[in-house]
């Protein structure tokens, strides 16, 4: 029936009849569109969803859609009221059908809760699931949306150190989102990258008196290289071991457990000590007269034992005219110190 009949047909005039049109509620719906409805039946096949409109909205039970469907009460599944996006409408003289999609809908939020945690480097706190040969799934829950990312196994560490990797599994990590793979919708996330960002505040909190706890990352024959606080490095130089390991240095094994306290920190680099008393090298500064002993004689001047820690240079011009051999015991002056090169500059004293 037309819906501008004759008035005697129906009863109202063409007036009232435009009035009442004017007054409905005109659904537009469109593929891409978001639409929310309550759940009326289900089947092995579908859910159908009243959408307040005058066809009901349909879902198909694939897979994909069975992960959301299975994690629905199967009590009240029935009059749940369920978000989709719509994928499909058949609009003929004879049929009007709207499909959607949960999944679909699912991981267009994901994406764009992705997105923004990307650009904003949000820190997150993350569940290591799992481990294999080229890194870690990584569970992130935000927003009621669980996310699934990637962690390759140099964005774990600071320093690389994967010799342990399957003790993360299950444990709870901070990681930011550091890359995004637009082709292939994979989404990296990074330990490393949450650490870097914390150096500055865990350099400003370090405290002379305090006894930290480290792991050795690396060892040469003048010290170790320790990490400690999660994302800070330090040098311990070998005379800032205790004395008994001083000469086995190189025996210490990658891995082994170390407590020290922090002496200094010279631009980003930082040193400390087992050693809890004072050296030289914390107070030396120029013009002061020290008496120092030879350890050995280059080419370009006299290298002095100024304390067990503490080094200066004698330069050949202030020596040229004296027999100098290793042990000697000469009085010098500080010219110049140099703390981030560690080089102290000396000349004779008069």
């Amino acid at each position: 029936m037309n819906f501008f009949q004759e008035e005697e047909q129906i009863g109202l005039s063409k007036d009232e009849l435009m009035n009442l049109y004017n007054s409905l509620e005109v659904k537009e719906f469109k593929v891409g569109g978001i639409v929310q409805g309550t759940i009326v039946s289900v089947s092995a096949d579908y859910l159908e969803l009243d959408i307040n409109y005058k066809n009901n909205l349909l879902v198909q039970i694939t897979q994909e859609e069975k992960y959301y469907v299975d994690n629905m009460s199967s009590d009240d599944m029935k009059n749940t009221l369920v978000k989709v996006i719509i994928t499909s409408i058949v609009d003929t003289k004879n049929q009007f059908i709207i499909k959607g999609s949960i999944d679909l809908l699912k991981k267009k939020e994901l994406d764009a809760e992705l997105n923004e945690l990307y650009t904003t480097e949000k820190e997150l706190v993350a569940k290591v699931l799992d481990v294999n040969n080229s890194g870690y799934t990584v569970s992130v829950n935000h927003n009621d949306l669980e996310l699934i990312l990637f962690m390759p196994h140099n964005f774990v560490d600071i320093n690389r150190n994967t010799s342990n990797s399957e003790s993360l599994v299950g444990k709870d990590i901070m990681v930011i989102v550091d890359t995004i793979s637009k082709t292939n919708k994979t989404y990296i996330a990074s330990a490393k990258k949450y650490l870097t960002k914390m150096i500055p505040k865990k350099m400003k909190q370090l405290n002379k008196n305090t006894v930290y706890t480290g792991i050795v990352t690396g060892v040469k024959d003048y010290g170790l290289f320790i990490q400690f606080e999660e994302c800070l490095t330090a040098m311990m130089y070998k005379t800032n071991l205790v004395e008994h390991l001083q000469d086995r240095i190189l025996e210490i094994p990658i891995g082994t457990e170390i407590e020290f306290y922090f002496k200094d920190k010279i631009s980003d680099k930082i040193y400390v000590t087992q050693n809890i008393n004072k050296s030289l090298w914390d107070t030396i500064e120029n013009n002061m007269e020290l008496e120092g002993t030879v350890n050995s004689i280059k080419e370009y001047g006299i290298l002095l034992d100024l304390d067990y820690e503490t080094k200066g240079m004698l330069h050949k011009n202030e020596v040229k005219n004296m027999e100098i051999k290793e042990g000697d015991k000469i009085k010098v002056v500080v010219t110049n110190v140099n703390k981030f090169n560690r080089q102290i500059s000396l000349k004779l004293a008069k």
